[in-house]
């Protein structure tokens, strides 16, 4: 297994085609704990994610956002993001991430506003992973 650091623009080269992601973070017991999450990248190479309120994730992101771990994967290779979250509650640009996910991951033919139904009257937050380091582990 080999590890190596990668820039910026080939982070975001990577994340173009991903929408689906492992974040990793400890409970308030140390325990470690793993979420599946749909994310997407902005135009600086950082992870985006968000949920309605009320999952078991974004309620310990919020407690503990000074350390997590965010894993990817591809045919060939993995990539893991690690770095502090930043959260911000904006709806607004919580559900147009959403939106966009749905459109990306489901296809052309399904209903994307669907997605939006779902968290309609929920409190959402948008999550951005602020890498401290980035690297790619070969499969």
């Amino acid at each position: 297994m080999m590890e190596e650091i990668i820039s910026n623009k080939e982070v975001i080269d990577f994340l173009k085609s991903k929408s689906r992601g492992i974040l990793a973070i400890n409970n308030v017991d140390g325990y470690p704990l793993q979420f599946p999450i749909w994310l997407l990248a902005d135009k600086n190479g950082q992870v985006v994610f968000n949920s309605p309120q009320g999952r078991e994730w974004p309620s310990l992101v919020r407690i503990n956002n000074y350390f997590c771990s965010i894993l990817i994967n591809s045919e060939d290779k993995a990539v893991e993001f690690i770095g502090k979250v930043k959260v911000e509650d904006d709806e607004k640009i919580a559900r147009k991430q959403i939106l966009e996910l749905t459109k990306r991951v489901y296809s052309a033919t399904s209903k994307p506003e669907m997605t939006q139904d779902l968290f309609k009257g929920k409190r959402l937050a948008k999550f951005t992973l602020i890498p401290q380091l980035i690297r790619t582990i070969g499969i």
